[in-house]
């Protein structure tokens, strides 16, 4: 019999509704989210289903504790309000955003790699299930709906997990870094650690794929896929 699901705590349940709004659903809710992704947090914290439910305390521990780092909160200062406010319930001057893996149109701000030595490591990759693995080979990897595609990469964050690595994923499929380079294929940083790309027409195909290996760091048997 499948394991029941274990209920999410409260900073889970926080963080779920945080990724949805901020990476996919603020435009769609007309939440005034800025071009580079931020969202006051005063009108975060004034949605339906968050206003009186969290607060600014929780979303400090909620971006401060998320495991990959997914949000930055920041403060920015105005000629109102210089300093950060003493009461914990005042939000003036607060802006939250995802770090990566928006849908919506935003341009938030990234390091541009372009050259090999600008990667933290040339053992990017990409992590799938085997059921999709025959498709991705034949139409390539494909930013789908976001605005990029999602690289992991062996940065590990302070939570002790890989941003961008899903660890019940069974392929992992490594990027010839040189070579898309040299095609022309864009990469980029996100602050979290995850290395982003548009791809060519937004995927990336077979011919850039250096390598495939299973969970258990085996080359994948492509010929029994077929």
């Amino acid at each position: 019999m499948p394991r029941p699901r274990r209920e999410m705590t409260p900073d889970e349940e926080y963080s779920r509704k945080l990724s949805y709004i901020l990476r996919h659903g603020a435009t769609k809710e007309k939440l005034p989210i800025r071009e580079d992704g931020y969202l006051s947090v005063g009108v975060l914290l004034n949605r339906a289903g968050i206003k009186g439910k969290w607060n600014l305390e929780d979303t400090k521990r909620v971006v401060r504790d998320n495991d990959k780092q997914r949000y930055k909160l920041i403060f920015e200062p105005t000629e109102k309000q210089p300093k950060e406010p003493t009461d914990p319930n005042d939000c003036t001057g607060y802006w939250i955003r995802a770090n990566q893996g928006h849908t919506i149109n935003t341009k938030v701000e990234m390091k541009a790699l372009k050259t090999p030595e600008d990667f933290p490591t040339l053992e990017i990759f990409h992590a799938t299930s085997k059921q999709v693995l025959p498709i991705v080979l034949k139409e390539g990897l494909s930013k789908m709906k976001r605005q990029h595609i999602h690289l992991a990469t062996d940065l590990v964050t302070e939570g002790g997990s890989v941003a961008g690595k899903r660890l019940n994923r069974e392929v992992f499929i490594y990027i010839n870094v040189p070579k898309a380079l040299e095609a022309g294929i864009e990469f980029f940083l996100s602050e979290n650690g995850v290395v982003l790309t548009e791809g060519k027409d937004g995927k990336i195909s077979r011919e850039f794929f250096s390598k495939i290996l299973d969970k258990n760091n085996q080359p994948v048997d492509l010929e029994a896929l077929a």
